[in-house]
């Protein structure tokens, strides 16, 4: 796991946001599930996941020794990517495909209109 420029901007008050006390930093965390909630559907325990969403809008980050996230916030990672590229990626991945598709309304060919 590592800190991404995210992290750095919401501790050091460049995306201005509420924080927690003690607040935890770190945005994006591959890990395995370690235990459910009785309303869990879609990750079992040992699950490889991966997420985006924590450190943020007051949801602590992943530099706590355990977190409990909604399932929402979480997607399946394939056991083909390490959890050491899946850190690296995520960011770059995400920041990528928001530039693509929402800033420049790229679309797939079944979304082309002609």
């Amino acid at each position: 796991m590592s800190v991404n420029p995210i992290d750095i901007y919401v501790r050091g008050g460049v995306v201005a946001m509420d924080l927690p006390t003690p607040y935890f930093p770190v945005a994006m965390p591959p890990v395995s599930v370690e235990a459910v909630g009785a309303e869990v559907k879609r990750f079992s325990v040992g699950d490889r996941v991966w997420t985006t969403n924590q450190g943020l809008l007051g949801r602590q980050g992943t530099f706590a020794e355990q977190i409990a996230v909604d399932e929402k916030w979480y997607s399946r990672l394939p056991d083909s990517v390490s959890y050491e590229d899946a850190a690296a990626c995520a960011l770059v991945g995400v920041t990528a495909h928001l530039g693509l598709f929402r800033e420049a309304q790229l679309q797939t060919r079944r979304e082309r209109v002609w």
